[in-house]
């Protein structure tokens, strides 16, 4: 965690899980990083301006934020302009919008881990490619909540960008998205968006 111990809570997976991203209170030194970083201050606040750096995303459990030294910021706090930024910038990260990123981890795939196991991939190629820690569901883990792990755990095979989904891994994938992107207040997930996805999942060009 990095800054003074905050995050931002910008999902509810479930009763018992929530996603949130690390906040630091330097603005990132990389051109390609500040295109997941969103710049803040809270509400009636003249302090220095702090950063939510959603290409930073952590589940944690309830009680581990019960137990844990958190600041937790949530988007109720912040000016309107940061918050429209993050919703924008989160759904960009897992609806994959801009297909001219061209990476080997790629949006909506699947990859063998090292573990043997299963990664469904839920964020877009941009983000994949900028952090090398793409967010997965591991299908053989309970819960199956969105998690970031480095690229170096999925086996990667030459000239294979991962393989298409079943019919239920693309409707548990799709669930994971909207559950991610539901969490902030007041915003909804286009059905055109999430129906976007499905229709490109089918596509034999989506490779």
């Amino acid at each position: 965690m990095t800054g003074n111990g905050s995050i931002f809570l910008t999902s509810n997976i479930d009763d018992t899980h929530v996603l949130a991203a690390s906040v630091s209170v330097s603005a990132p030194t990389s051109v390609a990083f500040s295109r997941f970083t969103v710049p803040y201050r809270e509400k009636g606040s003249s302090s220095d301006a702090k950063y939510i750096q959603l290409y930073d995303l952590q589940g944690y459990t309830i009680q581990q934020l019960r137990d844990g030294d958190f600041q937790i910021i949530t988007a109720d706090s912040l000016e309107e302009k940061a918050r429209q930024e993050v919703e924008e910038t989160l759904a960009y990260i897992f609806l994959d919008s801009d297909t001219h990123y061209n990476y080997v981890v790629r949006h909506m795939k699947k990859y063998p881990t090292v573990e043997g196991q299963t990664a469904i991939t839920l964020s877009c190629r941009e983000l994949n490619r900028t952090t090398g820690r793409p967010i997965v569901l591991i299908k053989e883990q309970e819960p199956t909540v969105p998690r970031q792990i480095h690229e170096s755990s999925l086996v990667i095979k030459a000239h294979q960008r991962g393989e298409p989904l079943t019919p239920e891994e693309e409707a548990l994938a799709i669930a994971a998205v909207e559950k991610s992107l539901q969490g902030l207040p007041d915003y909804q997930v286009s059905f055109a968006a999430l129906l976007t996805i499905a229709v490109d999942l089918m596509l034999p060009n989506y490779l």
